[in-house]
């Protein structure tokens, strides 16, 4: 009996979930409180509810589904993962990262739940503990543009500028097809005082991403920096 209450529980959440990505989010809640009332002890219930409540940007209720869950299973390094981004959203910084190193301690160690370390330690404004932790989050997914990206900004906040520089040209290498690595070069020229390469470098790529309004505006604030005021005009214009 006991195991078909769990099992009639796990289809429950697995139907709320799917009803949840397809968008239908009131059925998925019914799905969901249906689960738990089958079986209350069912750690994923309350889990999955919690991702009800973050989708619904409703955090608070969110966190509290998450801390139920925890209280019946503390192994669900995940749901710690998703317990600390709650306090994140929260703005409980401490709360957060002890979420964070608690999932960690469960065995939960993958790439974004570094880079979400890395933006705690940067809202407290902890730029060492910022750059360990984006460092670890490009080693474990070097294939995510937004890591190296946000990287190299730290790395330029804390003026290591040739390094930012070589993640910039990594970047570049590894992602040709997108435009951040370009937009971060530029602007890591702009801040050397690089004037004349910041210039020819944002022009061949904005030619090379001419819809791109970002990289427009990179042109054109280089040309102004280097005193080319009506060539910056006219690229507005």
């Amino acid at each position: 009996m006991r195991d078909e209450v769990r099992l009639r529980a796990q289809e429950l959440v697995q139907e709320g979930r799917m009803l949840l990505a397809a968008g239908k989010t009131e059925e998925a809640k019914q799905r969901l409180e249906r689960a738990q009332e089958a079986d209350p002890m069912y750690a994923e219930g309350y889990a999955a509810m919690g991702a009800w409540f973050m989708e619904q940007e409703q955090f608070r209720q969110a966190r509290e589904q998450f801390k139920k869950a925890l209280l019946i299973d503390k192994t669900l390094g995940r749901v710690y993962f998703d317990l600390g981004n709650a306090n994140l959203m929260l703005d409980d910084m401490q709360a957060c990262l002890d979420s964070y190193n608690r999932a960690l301690g469960a065995g939960y160690d993958h790439a974004e739940m570094q880079f979400f370390m890395a933006l705690a330690y940067e809202h407290i404004g902890n730029d060492e503990m910022t750059l360990r932790h984006l460092t670890r989050a490009v080693m474990k997914d070097p294939a995510v543009p937004e890591y190296k990206v946000k990287k190299l900004s730290v790395l330029a906040r804390l003026g290591r500028m040739e390094e930012a520089m070589e993640l910039a040209d990594d970047l570049i290498a590894s992602a040709p097809e997108l435009f951040e690595g370009y937009h971060a070069k530029t602007q890591l020229l702009q801040q050397r005082g690089e004037m004349k390469q910041a210039v020819q470098f944002a022009k061949d790529a904005f030619e090379k991403f001419p819809e791109d309004v970002g990289l427009l505006l990179d042109y054109a604030r280089s040309e102004g920096m280097a005193g080319n005021m009506d060539q910056a005009f006219a690229l507005l214009d």
